[in-house]
């Protein structure tokens, strides 16, 4: 498993000798080996636009009371993802993007494990964070970087 800052905004990092330094831990959070394997299949079908892996762990890892309409998932995710296509991935709002794939999940029953949503959340914060901390920063490089960090396969 592992531990993560759940609230990183720019108060809460500090930069000391070229390093972050992560302060105020009042919302952390540990995810299970399982829960982080969810996670980066989860980050890298979104980075690679990968609607149909993206369906596949949030229906994997969730619970819902009824079975999600596997098909009007697809769809939502294909939309959202269709937006993006032309786009560069400096002009991407992945805060905005990670929020509705978070609301489609809802909308359609679907409840994430406790921690994932708030690594999910963090990620996106954390995302935020960094655009608004210098523009020139590309997220969704920084993403694959973190995300290469996880335990299994590299992402290219």
């Amino acid at each position: 498993g592992g531990i993560f800052h759940g609230d990183p905004h720019c108060a809460n990092i500090l930069v000391q000798n070229n390093s972050l330094v992560w302060i105020d831990l009042g919302l952390a959070g540990c995810i299970t080996e399982r829960e982080r394997s969810f996670f980066k299949r989860g980050m890298k079908a979104f980075v690679f636009s990968d609607a149909d892996e993206l369906a596949n762990v949030l229906l994997e890892m969730c619970s819902a009371p009824e079975p999600p309409d596997r098909g009007n998932m697809l769809r939502v995710i294909e939309s959202a993802m269709e937006k993006l296509r032309g786009q560069s991935l400096k002009s991407l709002n992945i805060q905005e993007l990670l929020r509705q794939f978070m609301s489609m999940a809802r909308e359609n029953g679907i409840t994430m494990p406790q921690n994932v949503a708030v690594l999910t959340r963090s990620t996106a914060v954390f995302a935020g964070t960094l655009q608004t901390v210098c523009d020139s920063i590309d997220p969704v490089s920084i993403l694959v970087q973190v995300i290469n960090t996880i335990k299994g396969d590299s992402v290219e």
